[in-house]
């Protein structure tokens, strides 16, 4: 620019600027998306499989209410997280107050 004393002039590619910045994204939105889902199936799928097999669970030795639950809070947590509550946000908060009240 200023060798060639074109001062006012400013060469502009809107396209391809905006293309090389929508492919991260993209990708990361994608990403972000399959782990959100994939967090929230595999619990699921695990609490079906806990609930059609739990004769061959308990023959194993596993306690089957203790992963029920273990199971069932990480769907509530992902639920949770996903559609941003704050529900166990507040109850940390609530806990950390009584806390410190002693």
């Amino acid at each position: 620019m200023y060798l060639s004393r074109r001062y006012g002039e400013f060469p502009w590619s809107e396209s391809s600027a905006a293309e090389s910045s929508l492919v991260p994204i993209t990708k990361r939105r994608f990403l972000n998306g399959f782990v959100r889902v994939f967090a929230f199936v595999l619990p699921c799928v695990l609490l079906a499989l806990l609930i059609w097999k739990h004769q061959h669970l308990q023959s194993i030795g596993l306690n089957v209410n203790l992963m029920a639950i273990v199971l069932i809070a990480w769907v509530l947590l992902t639920v949770d997280a996903a559609l941003k509550l704050g529900i166990i946000a507040s109850a940390i908060r609530l806990a950390n107050e009584i806390r410190n009240l002693k």
